[in-house]
């Protein structure tokens, strides 16, 4: 590929770049995925035609993920929860569905208490 040769999107994305815009946005304004404006970036560089040095513009690189590597509400960056964390969150759902069936029972009982003080009342 020479100079001449620079298709009409090649020479967005460059003049995109030129431009100082990244590589989402270009793809935005293109109408394409950003994996195609880093395909077209690739094919540019390979040509010679944008410089592989200066500011980095390529493909973001990949979060990796340590065995330390937590976020603040303990799970990872890939979704995973530590049974510590699972654990205490199936404990707190737990409890509030005891508290849930203790306000049931509450309910009933004053209920049976209310019915019990009508008897008593009736029956004086």
């Amino acid at each position: 590929m020479s100079t001449k040769q620079v298709t009409t999107r090649q020479q967005a994305v460059i003049d995109g770049l030129a431009a100082g815009k990244e590589p989402k946005a270009i793809a935005k304004e293109m109408g394409i995925s950003v994996n195609g404006v880093y395909g077209h970036m690739r094919r540019l560089k390979k040509a010679g035609l944008i410089s592989k040095n200066g500011k980095k513009r390529g493909r973001p690189r990949r979060a990796t993920t340590s065995s330390r590597s937590t976020r603040r509400n303990g799970s990872r960056k890939n979704g995973h929860v530590p049974s510590e964390a699972k654990a205490i969150s199936k404990a707190v759902a737990d409890g509030r569905k005891r508290i849930e069936v203790i306000d049931a029972n509450i309910a009933n009982f004053e209920d049976e208490k209310a019915q019990i003080e009508k008897a008593i009342a009736g029956a004086s």
